[in-house]
């Protein structure tokens, strides 16, 4: 999957994908190119998804040591 099409994707849509690849290789019908090309996409897919993750870990705690708590 190319980098501009994870882009355009919303954390809710790459985890909705990461799941439809997985239910598509729990499958046995699937031939080992197409699991290769899935698996492939999943990494990209899962790779995506922990960085943004990290990027909002990281606001979030920038947020927090900015705001002023009780």
């Amino acid at each position: 999957m190319a980098e501009a099409e994870l882009g355009a994707m919303s954390l809710e849509e790459k985890l909705a994908r990461l799941e439809e690849i997985v239910q598509v290789l729990e499958r046995e019908e699937v031939s080992l190119e197409r699991s290769l090309a899935l698996f492939e996409e999943g990494v990209a897919l899962a790779s995506a998804v922990r960085r943004e993750l990290e990027e909002s870990r990281l606001r979030v705690k920038q947020i927090l040591e900015g705001a002023e708590l009780p």
